[in-house]
């Protein structure tokens, strides 16, 4: 079921991939944006990755705080690529290999639209190779789509963001009209 406005966010207290418990309801009183990713050697989403982590500093110094999470297990994440990215992210990243928290928040699986991603991300494959940021190994669904949500300080939905393909994140203009709502 997919979240909407004013829906209350889903809690989890889980731990990053360092060790840190990231519990969402000390983000109570910050505008956060939750980020659902595929696998940590997703090419594309370690472009999301690295697009977040590059716009990061600015959104910060608006009020936004960053939690992002990966369907791989904790080792792929800190032993391959996401763990690679510099900058390196400044925001938690948290190992769901069972998507137990990506069901909370309904993000797809959809085969539709990943063999749609294939055709219509000719311009992204051009950005990860620009990136350099190979295949690496498939430890997740590859019909998983990303998902971004953006809460309020009390915790509940401002918006849902579904993504249509793989390669596509939220965009920049969402966020900073979130930042600039009161």
């Amino acid at each position: 079921m997919k979240l909407l406005y004013e829906q209350s966010a889903p809690y989890f207290s889980v731990p990053d991939i360092t060790g840190a418990t990231i519990d969402l309801e000390s983000y109570r009183g910050k505008k956060t944006l939750i980020c659902f990713l595929r696998y940590a050697g997703c090419p594309f989403c370690n472009l999301l990755l690295s697009s977040l982590v590059e716009r990061y500093p600015r959104y910060h110094d608006k009020g936004l705080e960053i939690i992002a999470f990966v369907q791989s297990p904790r080792e792929s994440v800190t032993e391959r690529s996401m763990e690679r990215q510099n900058p390196k992210p400044v925001f938690p990243i948290i190992a769901d290999p069972e998507r137990e928290i990506y069901e909370k928040y309904g993000v797809e699986v959809s085969a539709t639209k990943a063999i749609s991603s294939l055709v219509k991300t000719p311009l992204s494959f051009m950005r990860v190779a620009n990136k350099h940021f190979p295949q690496g190994k498939i430890d997740g669904s590859l019909l998983l789509m990303p998902a971004f949500f953006l809460v309020q300080p009390d915790l509940t939905i401002y918006k849902s963001y579904y993504t249509a393909d793989f390669s596509t994140g939220i965009p920049d203009i969402d966020i900073l009209d979130f930042l600039l709502f009161k």
